[in-house]
């Protein structure tokens, strides 16, 4: 396995796999990672299109999975040892089990690990030909978010302006609470499904932010997947092949509130 810097990243490449694995770069936890000997191994699983690819090594004796050794590289050795006494995991919240960045990366009890890839994570994937919904985890505020990207046209409707706006991105802040996160990302997926809407006074968020669609469509860029207005870019959801899988938390939202805590290093 290739290990490298590129960007913000450390990046995982190996022939056993389509995609590389990744995770932050942070200047000590790369020279703990340099000098170690990094390989793929898979999920037991007899069927093997659910066989999910894992990023470990071997830590001379010590088998030690990537995602596990990230955790401990921000949260500390104390951490870990009280997460494994109350039998929780480190959970991908993505499902993404590559994805071994700090914000993909979070504590929760090994049931509700379980329950979660018996069926949020299937029906997160299933919905995403219309919204694509992820969670987010800060590290600094230890807030969560939820992050929505329509895939379809979609609105909001501001009550207090008596306004309806086309929206592209939703954005709802919580507190360190995964179970109560990921009910109302379960309430979000059904709402959307079943009604076509969802009422987020009925949420248990602590803010959230909007960010709307553009609809004006130059002439001479119809044809083109990326639309440049004032010099932003904009993806040209006319052209069917476009879908997103994802979009990442709205950084303001985190920014006003107070460090929780810093990276163990």
């Amino acid at each position: 396995m290739e290990v490298y810097v590129s960007g913000n990243q450390i990046l995982f490449e190996s022939d056993k796999v389509k995609s590389l694995g990744f995770t932050d770069y942070n200047e000590v936890l790369w020279n703990k990672i340099k000098e170690m000997k990094w390989n793929i191994r898979f999920s037991r699983s007899k069927n093997k299109k659910k066989q999910k690819p894992y990023i470990y090594s071997s830590n001379k004796g010590n088998p030690v999975d990537l995602h596990r050794f990230v955790m401990e590289h921000w949260y500390g050795e104390s951490e870990m040892k009280k997460a494994k006494e109350r039998d929780y995991v480190v959970d991908h919240l993505s499902n993404e089990s590559l994805n071994c960045k700090i914000s993909n990366l979070c504590f929760i009890p090994r049931t509700l690990n379980t329950s979660k890839g018996n069926d949020f994570d299937i029906r997160r994937k299933e919905v995403e030909k219309m919204f694509a919904l992820n969670i987010f985890k800060d590290f600094r505020t230890q807030l969560f978010q939820i992050t929505i990207v329509f895939n379809d046209p979609a609105s909001f409707i501001d009550l207090e302006n008596n306004k309806r706006l086309p929206i592209a991105k939703f954005f709802l802040l919580y507190d360190n609470k995964f179970r109560r996160v990921l009910t109302d990302s379960q309430t979000i997926i059904n709402e959307l499904l079943y009604e076509g809407n969802f009422n987020i006074k009925k949420l248990n968020h602590k803010e959230y932010y909007v960010e709307t669609a553009n609809y004006i469509m130059p002439s001479d860029q119809k044809d083109s997947p990326l639309v440049f207005i004032d010099g932003k870019a904009y993806a040209n959801m006319d052209i069917g092949n476009i879908k997103f899988v994802s979009t990442p938390p709205y950084k303001k939202l985190f920014e006003k509130y107070d460090t929780v805590l810093d990276p163990v290093l």
